[in-house]
């Protein structure tokens, strides 16, 4: 079965929408994977200075 690509989103408005939103889906990936991790937490590891 083949889907629709509703959004029609050209690649750089995807790279925009990637970078807007990487925080938010790796954060929402750490809940899957069952890490006990809050979204700032996660906003400081993206952003890098957590070490």
């Amino acid at each position: 079965m083949k889907y629709e690509d509703k959004f029609r989103l050209t690649p750089e408005e995807n790279r925009r929408f990637a970078k807007t939103n990487l925080t938010k889906l790796v954060f929402t990936n750490s809940r899957f994977e069952g890490l006990t991790i809050t979204m700032p937490q996660t906003q400081t590891i993206i952003d890098g200075s957590g070490c």
